[in-house]
């Protein structure tokens, strides 16, 4: 991730089971600065991310989230999936 926007930002996965250091505050990122996150996901399912620095709501309306899909092996027999995002 490269943050360009004013203010820093930490993002929150939802669902997901990660280490502390990955998640929300555990790791600031500042303007300009570069970071990867860096995690393995054991669970498939339908997971989404965000920001959750404070105020939320101003990185989140600029379009600060997103859905994560992470699928098993035995779901590669279903094609007909659609993402949806209702703001």
């Amino acid at each position: 991730m490269l943050f360009k926007k004013e203010g820093a930002v930490y993002i929150h996965w939802h669902g997901l089971v990660i280490p502390n250091d990955q998640d929300g505050p555990g790791k600031t990122i500042k303007p300009g600065e570069k970071y990867s996150y860096s995690f393995i996901v054991s669970e498939s399912g339908t997971y989404w991310y965000h920001s959750h620095y404070r105020p939320v709501l101003d990185q989140v309306d600029n379009g600060l989230y997103a859905p994560i899909i992470v699928k098993a092996p035995e779901d590669d027999k279903y094609s007909d999936d659609h993402i949806y995002g209702v703001r």
